[in-house]
């Protein structure tokens, strides 16, 4: 009897120091499938981090297949749009979702312009739209500032609050691997209704300036964390698609969010969506043995 006593003392001493030295993570949704449309695409996130600082590490795993899927994107020109790399990688062709209406073939993406290093990509697409007020220059928020994520999380129209925590960086293995600076932020509030925030990512993320500082990329709601571009990399990907000339023309006419607060940042996501600076894209792939009309269009 004190022998099966003593093993089981040494079985449970194991445990609990396995538990203490292990970073348990499960896997989230980086790309979520509109309903009818294959299997899901999966991220897996190994974030680490030391008690209330910024994620130390952020591991993201590159979609291995190629699936239809949606996310965000925002005006910052005209026909000028910012979203997240890999909503719109390895996509046949890339349209425009306007709610509740079927897709027209004047919502297709002109042209995708993929940043060769980091998270970030930019759409041409001939919509008029208010334009967001994008930073371009290095940016830094103070520790604990307020940022608002707008956009389609789970598919759906939908907000979350953060406070900033710190600089990091992200590493994307696989397809499109990349090493690149991002900024991380503790997220506050999210929608009870959500059980993921994948379609969140290639949306803006506003300071309460009312001015877009970031895209969001990146999203671990079990962590409470959110990932985003820093304002440089948007500066980056402006000059890699040739948009420089356009987007300094039209950067006058962008306005930033006024009374922006964690008080009615909702009702801001909700009237971006309503004008259509921030969109809701789909990523189209041929499915062999399953036609759709946008195949060829």
């Amino acid at each position: 009897m004190r022998k099966t006593r003593f093993i089981w003392f040494l079985l449970t001493v194991a445990f609990v120091v396995l538990s203490a030295i292990t970073d348990f993570e499960d896997a989230a949704p980086r790309r979520p499938v509109p309903p009818d449309t294959g299997p899901e695409a999966r991220e897996n996130f190994d974030v680490r981090r030391g008690g209330t600082g910024p994620v130390q590490r952020w591991l993201l795993q590159a979609d291995t297949d190629r699936v239809r899927s949606t996310g965000t994107a925002f005006a910052i020109a005209e026909g000028i749009w910012l979203t997240a790399r890999h909503v719109v990688d390895q996509c046949d062709s890339v349209w425009l979702i306007k709610q509740g209406k079927r897709i027209q073939p004047d919502q297709k993406v002109q042209a995708v312009v993929l940043h060769p290093g980091a998270d970030i990509a930019l759409l041409e697409l001939d919509l008029r739209a208010p334009l967001t007020q994008a930073v371009t220059t290095d940016y830094r928020p103070a520790r604990s500032a307020p940022g608002f994520h707008f956009g389609y999380p789970g598919g759906d129209p939908g907000d979350v609050f953060s406070l900033f925590l710190g600089d990091s960086a992200a590493t994307i293995r696989g397809h499109g691997a990349a090493t690149f600076p991002i900024q991380v932020w503790a997220a506050k509030e999210i929608p009870g209704r959500l059980t993921s925030l994948g379609g969140l990512s290639g949306g803006p993320a506003f300071d309460d300036t009312g001015r877009v500082i970031g895209v969001t990329i990146a999203e671990s709601p079990r962590r409470g964390r959110v990932a985003t571009t820093p304002a440089r990399l948007s500066a980056e990907m402006i000059e890699l698609a040739g948009a420089a000339p356009q987007f300094a023309r039209d950067r006058g006419m962008a306005k930033p969010v006024t009374g922006l607060t964690p008080s009615t940042y909702q009702e801001k996501g909700d009237a971006l969506r309503r004008s259509l600076s921030v969109v809701q894209v789909y990523c189209h792939v041929k499915i062999p043995g399953r036609r759709s009309p946008l195949d060829n269009l």
